[in-house]
This record gives structure tokens, sequence and C-alpha cells, in this order.
């Protein structure tokens, strides 16, 4: 092969020159280019992280509680599918008596007079002295409640309470086992000397009761003891009406970054819980709890994210359906309903600014939105 010549080969390396020229114009080019967009993405992503990281309760919702998506694209929810039973809502008898009579127990007060005579079972007001062989043993000298055939003290001196009238001084010998909590009476005897001051007696169920404590809800003992039926019968079909919502509903997913929000809330949540808690123990004299994972009951702080991550996507879950229903129902809330309804919870003004400075108006109206929701589902679903 003959050799190249010299004005070819120069040709040749001024080629050479010209590509790689251009090779570094385009390089440069691209940085150009490539650099700022690096730069302007890497602040978009610190700013997203930023965002994601501060607690925002209330970053999916609106000012009046609503979700900020729409939630049909995640859920659906049949609502014709929820039927129930009225008879099986209604509470029985007794569970409507004995709230009644609980309620007038809650009323009851020290009655003196001298025809009544005490019985097992009753509540009385009493005072007494005791001594053991001779000695000061323990003196209640201030008015006290005791029921009689609680054994609070021992058998023998609930004996002695009973069939008595209010003003009676009454003698009661106890003798205490050996085994007795209190060592300085363990196995011996004392000698109780009971003032009997009066008799605890309920007020007598009337329309003039129903007035003075229940004006609220009634006037009439018919109607006290009717919105006694309704509030267990409403609640029992909130409880129906919660296990079948799941039941019923298809959820396709949770958006990603609701359900980040969600477990960071309840992970806050529960540390305010934690510190609650040992401020209480602390102040009784208990032994406070080292970490969210100890609150829960869990061996570690894996379980415990699990858990937190089971919850998060129920409630998000929960959310999304409710919402899925007040959007097909035309069901919502104004701001001022938000307020009133605080305001009525004890919620001043200045107390209420607090609440929203840390939750944000959303968050604080999304609670009363749901209980509308759930309170409007009574008419929604079948009860036959």
């Amino acid at each position: 092969m003959s050799e190249m010549s010299k004005s070819k080969k120069k040709r040749i390396e001024q080629e050479s020159l010209r590509n790689a020229q251009r090779r570094r114009k385009v390089i440069a080019t691209f940085w150009k280019i490539f650099i700022p967009l690096l730069i302007i993405a890497a602040i978009a992503a610190a700013v997203l992280i930023y965002q994601r990281s501060k607690l925002d309760y209330s970053r999916y919702l609106t000012k009046t509680g609503a979700l900020t998506f729409d939630a049909s694209d995640y859920v659906t929810v049949n609502t014709d599918a929820m039927k129930f039973v009225k008879s099986e809502l209604l509470p029985e008898d007794s569970v409507v008596d004995n709230e009644i009579e609980s309620d007038l127990s809650s009323h009851e007060s020290v009655s003196e007079d001298k025809e009544l005579t005490s019985a097992f079972g009753d509540k009385v007001s009493i005072t007494y002295t005791s001594t053991i062989d001779g000695a000061e043993y323990k003196n209640v000298t201030e008015a006290t409640s005791y029921t009689i055939g609680d054994a609070d003290i021992d058998d023998a001196f609930d004996d002695a309470l009973a069939d008595h009238a209010p003003g009676d001084d009454i003698e009661a010998t106890v003798e205490f086992p050996e085994d007795y909590e209190d060592e300085t009476a363990a196995g011996k005897t004392a000698q109780y000397r009971i003032h009997l001051i009066g008799i605890y007696q309920k007020p007598e169920l009337n329309d003039e009761y129903v007035k003075t404590y229940h004006s609220d809800v009634a006037s009439t003992v018919a109607e006290y003891r009717q919105s006694i039926i309704d509030e267990h019968y409403n609640d029992n079909l909130d409880d129906k009406i919660e296990e079948s919502l799941s039941q019923n509903s298809v959820v396709k997913s949770v958006p990603g970054g609701y359900l980040h929000d969600t477990v960071q809330i309840l992970k806050k949540l529960d540390e305010d819980q934690l510190q609650y808690m040992n401020n209480l123990y602390q102040q009784i004299g208990y032994g406070t709890m080292q970490n969210v994972y100890e609150m829960g009951g869990f061996e570690n702080m894996e379980q415990y994210e699990a858990d937190v991550e089971v919850r998060a996507r129920e409630q998000c879950e929960r959310a999304m359906e409710l919402q899925y229903i007040a959007d097909r129902n035309g069901i919502s809330i104004t701001q001022d309903e938000v307020r009133s309804h605080y305001k009525e919870e004890g919620y001043e003004d200045e107390n209420f600014a607090e609440l929203e400075k840390t939750y944000g108006f959303g968050y604080l109206a999304r609670s009363v939105l749901e209980e509308k929701i759930q309170k409007q589902l009574r008419s929604i679903v079948s009860v036959e």
C-alpha cells in the first residue's frame, strides 16, 4: 500500500479537529441546559420533601371538611345493600329500666325521716368511732356514705346497721380474721359505735322530675322513656352501619400522599397521648412508659409501625367511603356550622383559634361533617 500523501493526511487531521470541536460544542450546550434543569429539579424535590415532612392535619381537606380529591376515583359504596331489622336494634325493656334507675340514683339525697327503716341494699349516711382493746382504732367523724350489704368493713358491721331509723346510735362488735389486711386489727375484736344520720332516697319518677332534669329531651315520663329508647336505637343502628360500611364498599386504592399524611398524624397523636399518660402517671407516682410501642403493648417499633400502617389505611378508607356517600347524597356543612358545633362543645373563639392554629380548619371541620353523614345515613339505609 502506498503511503498517504501529505495533503490528504493534513485534510484528515483538519476534519478530526473540526469533529472534536463540534463534540465539545454539543457537550457544552448540553450542560448549559441540563445543569439548570438539574438544579430546578433538586430544589423542587427539596421543597416537596419539606412539605411532606411538615405535619399538616388539613392538607387533604377543604375548609368544610370534605376531601380535596374525588373519592369516587378510589372507592364505591353500595348503600342499597345496607338493610337492617328494626326489632334487632331496639333496646330491651330491662336496659331502659336500668338506665332510668341509674339516673334516679344519681339524684338521690339523704333523708332523715324517722319513719324510714334501713335495710340491706340501702345506701346510708353514717359516722362512727371504734376501739380495739380499749384503745382508739378508727374514727370517721364526718358524714360518709355506706351501702349496707357490701361488707366494706365486715358482715357484722352491716348486720348491725340494718333495721334502724335515722338518728339511731348503733353498737357493733367485729372480729377480724388473722389474715386481715390491717395488721393492727388482724385477729382482734373491735367495738364500733355508729350514728345513722340518714338513708338515701331516690326521687320519684314523675313529669316534674323529667322537667327538672331532662327538659332538653322531654317533659313527660313517657317522652323521657322514649328518648332513651331512641338513643339506644340510634346507637345500635350506627354500630350496624359502621360494621356494614366496609362490607359494602370496594376500595380500589388509597392516594399515597393521603395515606402518608395519615400515618404521620396518627404517630403524632400517639406521641401526644404518650406524653399525656406519662404526665398523669408521674402525678400519681406510677412509672412512665419509654415509647409509643410500649404504650400500645407491642414488643418493638416494627410491630408498632405495622399497626400504624393498618390503622391509617383503615381510617383513609373509611373517610373515602363516607365522602363517597356525602357526595352522592348532597351532604355538606358550612364553616358557620363548624364554629357553632365547637362553641356548643365549650370552645370559645379564643380556644377555637388555638385549635385551628394547630390542626387547621379542615381537620376540625371533618369530624363535624362525618357526624352529619352518619346521622343522615340512618335515613339512607333500609330498616324494616
